[in-house]
């Protein structure tokens, strides 16, 4: 195969910076590695994927086969969810761990890894005291799907803190927030305060 160059640049996609290395091998454009740095975060690919297929002149969909890999440090929530920086502006938060990204058709989806940590986390719909406040989550699976032609994102969480777990369901569109959280035990001194009132 080809090993092509590896770049450095400033500005790319919003980023501060970007490496990248990638090489052409039996007609295809793959890469080997992305280090993006945004703000005071950085994205890192875990593992080889493949960009474009000469032989069929196609980007392959990042189905089962062909997936983002990505490990998140320090990533704030609007920068690592930006393609639904709209919706969750009102989540703020620090992303740590790992992430999987496919996309078929007009679908993108996000796999939240286990482990995968959400620090400083803070729910602001308004100025003054957040909704909710929590100093860390910790993430199971859990998944966002996000349709590019209509706009739909759907959501499905599990999160766990001191004493607590959180499986929760959500669906987002241009005109309403649909949220259900299943039956849980909750340790709601070790959630946060909500609306600025300790509990």
């Amino acid at each position: 195969g080809i090993k092509l160059a590896k770049l450095s640049s400033p500005q790319l996609g919003g980023w501060e910076k970007a490496n990248i290395t990638a090489r052409i091998e039996q007609s295809q454009l793959i890469l080997d590695q992305l280090v993006g740095e945004l703000r005071r975060g950085k994205v890192e690919l875990r593992e080889s994927v493949v960009l474009f297929d000469f032989k069929h002149r196609a980007s392959p969909s990042l189905d089962a086969g062909n997936l983002l890999h990505l490990q998140l440090h320090n990533v704030h929530t609007n920068d690592g969810l930006f393609f639904l920086n709209d919706k969750l502006s009102p989540l703020k938060g620090i992303l740590d761990g790992n992430v999987t990204i496919g996309k078929e058709d007009k679908l993108i989806e996000v796999i939240i890894m286990p482990e995968t940590k959400l620090t400083d986390f803070k729910l602001i719909f308004s100025p003054g005291d957040p909704t909710l406040l929590n100093p860390k989550l910790q993430f199971n699976r859990s998944a966002i799907t996000h349709n590019l032609e209509t706009g739909e994102t759907k959501m499905k969480l599990d999160l766990e803190f001191i004493n607590s777990r959180i499986q929760a369901e959500a669906k987002m569109d241009r005109n309403e927030l649909f949220f259900m959280i299943q039956p849980a035990k909750i340790d709601l001194k070790a959630f946060g305060p909500i609306s600025g009132v300790a509990l």
